[in-house]
């Protein structure tokens, strides 16, 4: 039998002290969920939300306003994200240095150019899986 993480299992462990957290795969966690992540974790530096197949741009305006010490974000397999949640990352937490955005294809050029832009410790991207990307994202890293 498979365990479900909910909401209010997270939210339980949830202090300032928390810097990493990895629900990877929990597909069933609301926006509300990682929004009360980004409020409660001030000092997160590591985020795993692959296969979070819920969450919207919604989570990531939270985690942009409030995880400004963010450093690995992993939100692969999220397909409800555009580049609404991945402009506003990377132009709020610009000590990101990886950044795993495997078949979010609903992101455009315009993420990658943002990450591109406001990003100057980026050591790892993935966007394997998205399909819309062209060349331009490419160029932007020039």
């Amino acid at each position: 039998e498979r365990l479900e993480v909910r909401h209010d299992d997270v939210v339980r462990l949830l202090t300032p002290a928390v810097e990493r957290l990895n629900v990877n795969g929990c597909k069933h966690l609301p926006d509300a969920t990682i929004a009360a992540v980004a409020v409660n974790c001030p000092k997160l530096q590591k985020l795993c939300l692959c296969s979070c197949e819920n969450l919207t741009d919604a989570s990531m305006a939270a985690i942009a306003e409030n995880c400004r010490e963010l450093t690995t974000l992993c939100v692969a397999q999220c397909k409800k994200l555009t580049d609404v949640s991945i402009v506003a990352v990377a132009e709020r937490c610009s000590k990101i240095t990886a950044l795993n955005l495997g078949c979010c294809k609903e992101l455009t050029d315009a993420s990658i150019e943002a990450v591109a832009k406001n990003c100057p410790h980026l050591t790892a991207l993935n966007v394997e899986g998205c399909m819309i990307l062209t060349g331009a994202s490419i160029a932007a890293f020039s």
